[in-house]
């Protein structure tokens, strides 16, 4: 690879990043605040992600995101008081950021820290609804941080 590659590429990944962590800014506050995530930010993480793939910084399973993406889908389908279509939607663009392996870190991380995180909202907002938007998020980045080390370490 040549520098000028290896230049493009280093902008591009902090381009992907900064966008990606202006959308878990966004969907953490709006999800703690008022229960929702707004369809345009979804939109932006899909498109940063879908760019990303395009640009070669992640290369998704595509058979592991349609699977992780159709099974949020049949969550909410089964259980729509247990998560939200915004949710559905939000974890449909996140797997675009994923590999196949880190997508089940990122599912798995979401829910762990939901568990942890469901505890201390029932605590400090005297709720019983949380908001799964924000550990999603936790998920993603988790995946996107040590998904390959933890997946290395989960298989021995």
């Amino acid at each position: 690879m040549t520098g000028d590659m290896a230049a493009a590429l280093s902008w591009g990944y902090g381009i992907w990043l900064a966008v990606m962590a202006l959308c878990t800014i966004v969907v953490i506050y709006t999800d703690i605040s008022w229960y929702w995530i707004p369809d345009g930010i979804v939109c932006v993480a899909a498109l940063a992600n879908g760019a990303a793939v395009a640009g070669g910084l992640v290369a998704p399973c595509s058979a592991v995101s349609i699977g992780f993406a159709l099974s949020f889908a049949l969550l909410y389908f089964l259980y729509p008081q247990g998560i939200g279509s915004g949710d559905v939607k939000l974890a449909a663009a996140l797997c675009l950021g994923c590999s196949g392996s880190t997508a089940y870190i990122m599912t798995t991380a979401a829910f762990l820290s939901a568990l942890i995180g469901a505890a201390a909202w029932r605590l400090y907002a005297r709720k019983n609804c949380i908001p799964f938007g924000p550990f999603l998020w936790i998920g993603w980045w988790i995946a996107f941080a040590a998904g390959e080390e933890l997946m290395a370490w989960m298989a021995g």
